[in-house]
């Protein structure tokens, strides 16, 4: 990997953005919170070479087929050398339907269901020395997305707005938490997800939502995604962690995200854990996820390595407060990107226990598909090693269709009334955002 570092301050994330932002592939991995341990570096490219990718109307019969050339790819191209800084080569995300694709009721359009793009070159940014620089496979690469970028007008976001924003009724949520507790009740399943889907049509660029998103929420693990037709955009603003995969020790950890607390006030670490203490549904609903992901880390481990090494540390965020545990192993060196997604997907976090029964029931009990939402998203770096986020917080646009998902677990516990206001509180950032919409770009001040 060859990486030319640049003076300090020479160009920020946005303005590379505002000058690739009509190029094909546009992708941001967006980290703003230098104190987080995945907070360090944001990425940005725009032109990949080759991509990989699955459709519902693919001849492959499942989705883990096509990561065979992924498999294929990544390995002949890693490096021997591990490197100092993880960078980007192959940018991309799983869908929620890959994993019910064979028996969704739901009809799946043909959007990608599985999709990474190789980057030959990216742009990098360390928040933690200020320091900007172009790493990619070779010289030839990044003098090339060097010229590419600064040849390129920078040209401010163009407006944006949306139209028709179709919230979805309280009282048909109410409605299927009530059935998932019925199903709990009866010992069917010990938890499950459920969410919900707001709709809107856009008018103008997704690059500027994207930086409303931001601006409302900054979080460790954003995303800003286009295909590279251009007609799908994926945007979430996550802080979970899903896989963290270093391919040359074999270490493997994911850290699960479960249980929710308001945050207006940005309480103290200290008071935050305090409350959560006390909150026995929040612990409940938190224990069971980790005990899943346990579960399914075992799956690839070696013997006897799974173990918690975090349990239910504290996070503040925008408006809300959550549960965070990190559960590690070590993986055999045989290990494959296909087996490894095939025991871990989709996040435990997002579906419930027993994984298999709950995904059955979300596919039964929500009114439409989730599409990339509570996927996952991210990168393949140039050891062949993973780092994916789960897909929340997130929007999708496809075309100008665009759908904004919040959800949240439900235990024998939950509260009706509360579990629906949990959504909607997850969806206050990005309310805030496009209430902002139509004003000028050049109004928009954020440390990009």
């Amino acid at each position: 990997m060859y990486i030319n570092f640049l003076s300090h301050g020479s160009i920020t994330p946005l303005q590379v953005a505002q000058r690739l932002q009509h190029a094909a592939g546009l992708v941001w991995l967006d980290s703003r919170q230098p104190q987080h341990p995945k907070g360090r570096f944001s990425f940005l490219g725009a032109n990949p070479v080759e991509y990989i990718e699955h459709r519902a109307s693919a001849s492959a019969a499942t989705w883990t087929e096509a990561l065979e050339p992924l498999d294929r790819a990544i390995t002949q191209r890693a490096s021997s050398t591990q490197q100092a800084v993880r960078v980007p080569q192959w940018i991309g995300y799983i869908a929620f339907d890959a994993a019910v694709q064979p028996w969704s009721r739901h009809c799946l359009d043909n959007s990608p269901l599985l999709y990474f793009a190789r980057y030959p070159a990216v742009w990098g940014f360390d928040h933690h020395t200020n320091q900007v620089f172009i790493a990619g496979d070779d010289e030839k690469a990044c003098k090339t997305l060097a010229r590419d970028t600064w040849q390129a007008p920078l040209l401010p976001c163009s407006s944006a707005s949306l139209s028709s924003l179709q919230s979805p009724q309280a009282q048909s949520h109410t409605v299927a938490i009530k059935q998932a507790l019925e199903h709990i009740r009866q010992g069917d399943i010990y938890q499950i997800n459920l969410a919900r889907c707001w709709q809107a049509e856009l008018q103008g660029s997704p690059l500027t939502l994207w930086r409303r998103m931001r601006q409302a929420s900054p979080v460790p693990l954003g995303v800003y995604l286009q295909h590279l037709s251009n007609q799908y955009c994926l945007m979430a603003a996550t802080m979970e962690s899903f896989l963290d995969w270093q391919r040359p020790t074999q270490q493997l950890s994911t850290s699960p995200i479960k249980g929710t607390l308001r945050n207006p006030e940005m309480l103290s670490h200290t008071r935050l854990a305090e409350l959560f203490r006390q909150d026995i549904k929040e612990q409940a609903e938190h224990s069971m996820i980790v005990d899943l992901m346990r579960n399914d880390l075992g799956k690839v481990a070696q013997t006897g390595t799974v173990e918690v090494t975090q349990l239910m540390n504290t996070e503040g965020y925008a408006h809300l407060a959550h549960l965070v545990s990190t559960v590690s192993c070590r993986t055999p060196a045989t290990l494959t990107l296909r087996e490894l997604l095939a025991a871990t997907f989709p996040p435990g976090s997002i579906s419930g226990t027993p994984k298999h029964r709950a995904l059955q029931l979300i596919d039964q009990l929500e009114p439409i598909r989730r599409g990339a939402y509570t996927g996952c998203v991210g990168m393949v770096d140039h050891n062949g090693s993973l780092d994916l986020a789960v897909t929340i917080r997130s929007a999708e646009l496809n075309h100008s269709q665009l759908c904004f998902y919040a959800g949240g677990g439900i235990v024998a516990d939950s509260h009706i009334e509360r579990e629906v206001a949990e959504t909607e509180l997850k969806g206050r950032f990005f309310f805030e955002a496009i209430q902002h919409l139509n004003m000028d770009a050049d109004e928009i001040h954020d440390r990009a």
